[in-house]
């Protein structure tokens, strides 16, 4: 009785240890998925060591030359983006410090700025349902550029009117 329940123990221990190519060398090959002991193909494997991210378990160490966080800067394409979005982001943050400036300068009140603050936050609000939409059914490129060229019309609007 002992040597039974030992040897089970042991066939059920092997079982969870065994890699899938040692199971259907064991089983004889017969895995209802093919001929001469092949697995079926089970779809694209991915080998996390040897994108740099293996940290122990025999993978390589993590390396700094593995890393592949910058690869996407290969495409000129996306630079470009990059770039645009970056001087994008710049010109945005620029305009609103300026703004918050002009109004506290203008005012001398903390209130004053939280309803400016208010006032920009309000269309967000409510233009960023239309514009998923608008997201989902028109190409991409020309959602951001309409979208630049209408931050653009109004950043020379607000210089407009400060100028006179």
């Amino acid at each position: 009785m002992a040597d039974s329940e030992r040897d089970a123990e042991e066939r059920r221990l092997s079982a969870v240890t065994d890699t899938p190519e040692s199971a259907t060398k064991t089983n004889g090959g017969s895995n209802g998925g093919g001929s001469g002991g092949t697995p079926p193909p089970t779809g694209p494997s991915v080998d996390v060591a040897s994108m740099g991210m293996g940290r122990g378990g025999g993978g390589a160490p993590l390396s700094l030359k593995n890393l592949r966080t910058f690869s996407s800067f290969k495409n000129s394409v996306f630079r470009l983006y990059y770039g645009a979005m970056m001087g994008q982001m710049a010109a945005m943050n620029m305009q609103m410090f300026a703004r918050s400036l002009l109004i506290f300068r203008l005012t001398d009140s903390a209130t004053a700025l939280g309803v400016m603050a208010m006032a920009n936050a309000v269309p967000m609000l409510f233009f960023s349902l239309f514009g998923g939409v608008m997201a989902e059914r028109v190409q991409k490129k020309y959602v951001l550029l309409w979208g630049q060229a209408a931050s653009a019309v109004v950043a020379l609007a607000v210089a407009v009117s400060l100028s006179l």
